[in-house]
């Protein structure tokens, strides 16, 4: 159940589980079906759908056989948005997976970025948008790209790290580092590579790893 800031009980026990209200609703789960309550107690969502969850503030999804579909806080579900695979909501955006194709939702739900490229293992946090970029693949290359779609580092890498300040990339076996605009900044000498992230990249070689600054002089 639920109490009020005075400790009267206001909503009687009745659910498998209850969550913590917030922007005025809940989620409650009965009979292993989430739905959600306002603070009387009525359902705005009734229990309908297994795995709901937030997508943005203003949106849900829910799990509907073997797809992630959504719906707006009234229960109205968005027609014609079935995906295999959701990403979490970053800078905007979402990777949106359907039938081996990957585009990008904004926080409304919306196909923002159109189906334009192929999936990936573990698309869903490495495609996911660092900024305004994010990592994607298209005819077996991968590439950076913007918020738009736009490619702003080309399809031409068989392996690519995270998007960083460097970006690591691979060539007939081994790795150096990129910039945002696809400038080589450390040539491909390295057994293995890492992106930068807080100002260093790691490294490999032979079978030693260190951590590099930009200019290479922190290398141990």
């Amino acid at each position: 159940g639920y109490y009020d800031g005075f400790g009267f009980q206001r909503i009687q026990p009745q659910y498998d589980e209850a969550f913590s209200f917030s922007k005025g609703i809940a989620k409650v789960t009965f009979k292993e079906m989430d739905g959600f309550i306002d603070t009387y107690g009525s359902f705005i969502i009734r229990p309908l759908h297994e795995g709901v969850q937030f997508f943005s503030d203003s949106i849900l999804q829910f799990e509907d056989g073997d797809f992630v579909r959504f719906m707006n806080l009234k229960g109205d579900e968005i027609p014609n948005l079935n995906a295999d695979a959701v990403g979490k909501l970053n800078n905007d955006r979402a990777v949106y997976v359907y039938d081996g194709k990957v585009g990008y939702l904004d926080n409304k739900a919306k196909l923002i970025v159109p189906l334009l490229f192929d999936d990936f293992t573990n698309v869903e946090s490495e495609g996911a948008f660092v900024g305004n970029y994010a990592k994607a693949f298209k005819a077996g290359k991968f590439g950076i790209i913007d918020k738009n779609g736009k490619a702003i580092v080309p399809f031409q890498y068989a392996k690519l790290g995270a998007v960083g300040a460097l970006i690591a990339f691979e060539k007939a076996g081994k790795w150096g580092y990129i910039d945002l605009t696809n400038k080589i900044v450390l040539p491909a000498t390295y057994e293995y590579a890492e992106s930068f992230s807080d100002g260093l990249g790691i490294v490999q070689m032979l079978t030693l790893k260190g951590a590099i600054q930009k200019d290479k002089s922190s290398y141990h």
